[in-house]
């Protein structure tokens, strides 16, 4: 909404995987918070070259403005270049974002980034102690040209 997205699309890169879902059921209902209804929040497939290549058509045929966001970086890496090689233009036409936050992305790429290496220390911490807990690490929005 802050960068006049009119819509936001979720490019789910699997299914039944529980920390995606997870991440993906968050952002759905985040979404529908932030955008009082008025947000348009839709799934779309992201798996294979077929549904990517999809996603940016249907995308790049839309009357508005899309935010896409990712959770998993080597598909989001696929739908940039997918979106490269439709020259679909990104940022003005479709925003990408990426979830994850690792080495794979181009550098234009915009991403939540996450620091692992807290995330397996407190991991470590609870597996020492014996003790589990739920621990919430914040991301770091690294925005780049992309969105």
């Amino acid at each position: 909404m802050a960068r006049s997205y009119d819509e936001l699309w979720v490019a789910r890169p699997f299914r039944n995987d529980p920390a995606t879902d997870a991440l993906i059921a968050s952002v759905m209902e985040v979404a529908e918070k932030a955008g009082t209804g008025s947000l348009s929040c839709q799934i779309k497939e992201a798996a294979t070259p077929a549904d990517r290549a999809a996603l940016v058509r249907e995308a790049a045929e839309a009357e508005c403005r899309i935010g896409v966001f990712c959770p998993e970086d080597n598909v989001t890496q696929f739908l940039y270049e997918e979106l490269t090689a439709q020259e679909v233009p990104c940022p003005s036409k479709i925003g990408l974002l990426s979830g994850m936050g690792t080495d794979v992305l181009d550098d234009e790429i915009s991403t939540l980034f996450y620091d692992f290496r807290e995330m397996g220390a407190r991991a470590a911490e609870m597996l020492d102690s014996g003790k589990s807990e739920q621990i919430k690490v914040r991301p770091d929005l690294r925005a780049s040209s992309s969105t």
